[in-house]
């Protein structure tokens, strides 16, 4: 491939997995010209496999992408077989859509990324995404006028409300929280291995201004595993990936105790936080009563009916939706479980099987992070940045760590053939 076709290709790529992940199309482009997000999914689709042509070469499929588009083609498979079964109305094709448009992406990207330029390209822009969400999310938090220009901009996207929770280009504070903490343990990856500790810090001020206890807790698992595992680190001394641990393991005591007000009241930093902010975040996470954690466990309660009511086929796409007033289930597994039954959620657990297949540390985290999240949002499947978030992490990451696995096995191996040529040797 010669180097402007090649250039193309990963601009291409680029803009394409930035737009997406970022969710620009949903609050910005959407309100100005009038077009649906749905419009955006069909060119990010269209663009991407047009570089299969415009790089001259037919497709083709190596044997590491197999078992993702495989998983992909089941999920697919078992989405269509509800439909044609159960079928609830509007609902069910409304669900159906999405969930083909997040199949197609995903397709897509796979085929679309053919060497390592574009697995980085998809990478950097997985990185300037997360960042732009981290940025915005400071921002509308810190600063009351930048709030409003937000909200009237991106069409009140962030339902800030008395928390003032920020939710930059998504909808809901929850769902950005848990694209940048899944977007984070990716990104870091492309990031030198000094600057990594400030993207994390980075990160973790912006899922702070989410106040979403959800993404709080595993964007601190992330970092705890990053540092104890050193995942593609070998120049930060244990020493200080132990000391970065200790801080991860204190802020997360602090928060899940409801103990963090106290320490923000001693350093003044209070008056930058709303009372109601400061209330939720002074309460036990898991055993404080407010309305939110009522209400999600009655629907937690109500999809786990459907699925005993519907174990083989489930209840129908879409049948979880706006049980109590406009809520879902807030749990991917049990709204996969009450809609398409024991077959769906199979399929959707068979992620796992995935990353054990790449038999690689790095995607088995990324998949228990992802569960971690499926526990507390049923919107995990509902936008683009996770259909190619799993991609990436499952089928490319691997890829980007395998070469620098394969330097340190030859580092130990010279530095053992070293200690050999350096004994003494014995004369006869």
């Amino acid at each position: 491939m010669n180097n402007p076709v090649k250039l193309g290709s990963n601009v291409a790529i680029f803009l394409v997995v930035f737009v997406l992940f970022s969710n620009i199309p949903s609050y910005v482009l959407s309100l100005r010209i009038g077009l649906v997000p749905w419009h955006f999914w069909l060119a990010g689709i269209v663009i991407l496999m047009s570089l299969l042509l415009f790089t001259g070469r037919s497709i083709s499929v190596d044997k590491d992408k197999i078992p993702y588009l495989v998983w992909n083609a089941c999920f697919f498979a078992s989405c269509c077989l509800t439909l044609m079964l159960v079928y609830t109305g509007p609902k069910s094709m409304d669900q159906f859509i999405n969930y083909g448009w997040i199949t197609a992406v995903g397709v897509s990207l796979v085929l679309a990324v053919r060497n390592r330029s574009n697995l980085y390209a998809v990478g950097y822009a997985i990185l300037a995404s997360v960042i732009l969400l981290a940025v915005l999310s400071i921002m509308e938090f810190m600063d009351p006028n930048f709030q409003v220009i937000v909200d009237r901009f991106f069409e009140d996207a962030s339902e800030v409300g008395d928390l003032n929770r920020s939710g930059a280009l998504y909808e809901n504070s929850n769902n950005n929280g848990h694209v940048m903490v899944l977007g984070m343990f990716v990104g870091q990856f492309f990031l030198p291995a000094r600057l990594r500790l400030l993207f994390f810090a980075l990160v973790g001020a912006a899922i702070f201004c989410t106040v979403s206890r959800a993404s709080m807790t595993v964007w601190a698992v992330a970092v705890l595993l990053t540092l104890l595992l050193g995942f593609g680190s070998t120049k930060n001394r244990i020493a200080g990936r132990v000391l970065g641990a200790c801080f991860v393991v204190i802020l997360a005591a602090l928060l899940v105790s409801g103990e963090l007000p106290n320490v923000l009241v001693q350093l003044n930093l209070d008056q930058y936080m709303s009372r109601g902010m400061l209330t939720r975040l002074s309460e036990n996470f898991f055993t404080q009563s407010d309305g939110s954690t009522e209400v999600r466990a009655d629907l937690a309660v109500m999809a786990w009916g459907m699925f005993v009511n519907n174990p083989v086929i489930g209840a129908g796409l879409g049948a979880t939706e706006g049980m109590i007033l406009h809520l879902g289930a807030h749990n991917q597994f049990l709204k996969i479980g009450g809609e398409q039954g024991l077959f769906g959620m199979l399929v959707f657990l068979s992620i796992m099987a995935l990353a054990l297949y790449k038999k690689s540390a790095v995607a088995v985290v990324f998949v228990l992070l992802y569960f971690a999240l499926s526990f507390t949002s049923h919107g995990m499947l509902s936008y683009p940045a996770f259909a190619i978030l799993i991609p990436t992490a499952v089928v490319f990451l691997p890829v980007v760590l395998k070469p620098e696995k394969n330097r340190r096995r030859r580092r130990r191996k010279r530095s053992r053939e070293d200690d050999v040529t350096s004994l003494p040797v014995k004369q006869a």
